[in-house]
Order: structure tokens, then C-alpha cells, then sequence
């Protein structure tokens, strides 16, 4: 009977101290900006003891259940990493401003190599655009009537950008004497060939600085 008296004391004062004790727990706040004072959207604040964290908002604050000495972490791909340390709770004191700074990632090395295929095929389109071309100029005249033509590039590079114009229109650039609208057409299937060559070469991935125009400048059309 006397054992069962000084247990049941026993628990009755554990629940009560423990009752007693504050909670220690509260919401700690601040904001993340970058170096120019910019604030960090989208960035992680998570505490190392509890797991818990959240995304900041666009004007960079975040708020999280803390206890002192607790460790927040900020983590964003764009930043590097930062560890915040949590001191003891100041209802009065104002949200802190934590700064990040940008994080440079490398890369490893990355190798394009072209397929030999591809630029067989590209030769073999240019060609091919290069005899239709002449063909229709010395089959017409300056006055022909035919239709539109319609030429694209080679289906084994996928298609292309398919552009159409008048045989006529082609036959008048090369008249001795142009007239201002002779000449508009001429810039106009000028560009419109730079553009049929264009798309192959970006199809193909061999593009480089002034490709285009060491083309255009084989051209025998007469």
C-alpha cells in the first residue's frame, strides 16, 4: 500500500513539472536577397532538426517553426548555399535581411561531332536547288506565264521551308535593263534562296560565320 502511494506521488509530480515547463518553440522570419539586394524567389529554408522547411515568396521572406539553436539552411540552384543560425527568440526585433550569393556551375565537356552523311546530303541539295534554278531561266522568257514553283529542301534533311515563286519573276532578274520592281524581285528570290540554304545548314548543324554567303557566291545561274 505504501509502495502504490509513493508511485502514484511519483507520477503526479512528473505531469505537473512537466506542465510547467515553457514551450520553447516559435516563428522565426526573415528575408533572402541576392548581392544587389534583390529578393529570392523560389528559394529553400528548411531546419535541420525538424525536416520542415518552405519556399520564400516573391519578396523573398520565409517563416518557420524554430527552436534556438536551431540551423536553417538556404539552398536555390541559382545561389550557393547558406546556413543561418538560429539564437534565442526577440518578439521585438524585426525580420533579418540574409544575403546569397550567385553560384557559377561548370559544366563538363560536351563533343558534337557531325554525322558524315549529313553534309553529303547537303552538298547533294545545293546542287539539286542550284540545276532547277538554271533550268528555269533558260527554259522562259521575260514574258512566260507558267505557274508558281514551289521548291524546298532535300526530304532526306527532313523538308524545310518550302518557297514559291514565278518562273517569269526568276527569268526578269536577268534582263539587261530592271526596272525598281525588277529589282525588288530579284532581292526577293535572292533571299528567298540564302533562306532555302539557311535552314538546310541549321538542319544539318555545320552552321558558321559567313557559310551562307561562300555559298551564294558558287552560284552559276547563267
Amino acid at each position: 500500500m505504501r509502495l502504490l502511494l509513493v508511485t502514484a506521488i511519483l507520477f503526479v509530480n512528473t505531469g505537473l513539472f512537466a506542465q510547467s515547463m515553457p514551450d520553447s518553440s516559435f516563428r522565426f522570419s526573415g528575408f533572402i536577397f541576392d548581392e544587389d539586394s534583390i529578393p529570392v524567389e523560389g528559394a529553400y529554408v528548411i531546419n535541420y532538426r525538424t525536416m520542415m522547411g518552405m519556399a520564400t515568396n516573391r519578396d523573398g521572406h520565409f517563416s518557420l517553426t524554430c527552436e534556438p539553436g536551431d540551423s536553417l539552411m538556404i539552398s536555390h540552384i541559382s545561389y550557393k548555399r547558406r546556413i543561418i543560425k538560429v539564437e534565442s527568440f526577440n518578439p521585438v526585433a524585426s525580420p533579418q535581411v540574409y544575403y546569397v550569393r550567385f553560384a557559377a556551375h561548370e559544366l563538363s565537356p560536351l563533343i558534337i561531332q557531325q554525322n558524315p552523311n549529313n553534309m553529303k546530303y547537303f552538298a547533294k541539295n545545293i546542287e539539286l536547288m542550284n540545276r532547277q534554278i538554271k533550268k528555269m531561266i533558260h527554259s522562259m522568257g521575260p514574258q512566260g506565264g507558267a505557274s508558281p514553283v514551289n521548291m524546298s529542301t532535300n526530304p532526306a534533311l527532313g523538308g524545310g521551308v518550302g518557297i514559291s515563286f514565278s518562273l517569269a519573276d526568276v527569268a526578269t532578274v536577268f534582263r539587261k535593263k530592271k526596272t525598281p520592281d525588277d529589282i525588288r524581285r530579284e532581292k526577293a528570290i535572292h533571299e528567298a534562296h540564302r533562306t532555302m540554304i539557311l535552314d538546310s545548314i541549321l538542319r544539318i548543324g555545320v552552321y558558321h560565320e559567313g557559310i551562307v554567303d561562300s555559298i551564294m557566291a558558287t552560284r552559276n545561274w547563267n
